[in-house]
């Protein structure tokens, strides 16, 4: 694991934690493949539940190429996805759904935890 990702507990649940906030695209692209890494160590059939920090980092095409490919690899490998990103501006979030529709925009890292928490006992 890097010094950017991290599991950590919420109300019983492990959430995996991305801090790129502020990383220039070479840490965080070296960051993006710590993550990809932890998550593609999780039994097929898994869901994964993941917060996202982004905030005062800007998405490049590389970026954004890793993301569609994190997510790939994620389905490729019968991992299920939910998640949370955290520092995404209102004039950022088309970007974002381009890549990802089914993100959720979070205003802090205690609302991303506590709706992951809610999505899995729904």
């Amino acid at each position: 694991m890097s010094s950017h990702t991290q599991w950590i507990e919420h109300r019983g649940h492990r959430i995996l934690y991305s801090n790129y906030a502020g990383l220039g695209e070479a840490e965080y692209l070296h960051a993006m493949e710590a993550t990809q890494r932890e998550m593609l160590g999780q039994p097929n059939g898994s869901i994964v539940l993941t917060v996202t920090d982004v905030s005062h980092s800007h998405p490049t095409r590389a970026i954004m190429a890793q993301a569609n490919a994190m997510a790939a690899a994620a389905q490729a490998a019968g991992i299920t996805t939910v998640d949370a990103v955290i520092g995404i501006g209102r004039l950022q979030r088309p970007i974002a759904q381009a890549v990802r529709r089914d993100l959720h925009f979070a205003g802090s890292l205690e609302d991303a935890k506590e709706w992951l928490v809610r999505q899995v006992k729904e």
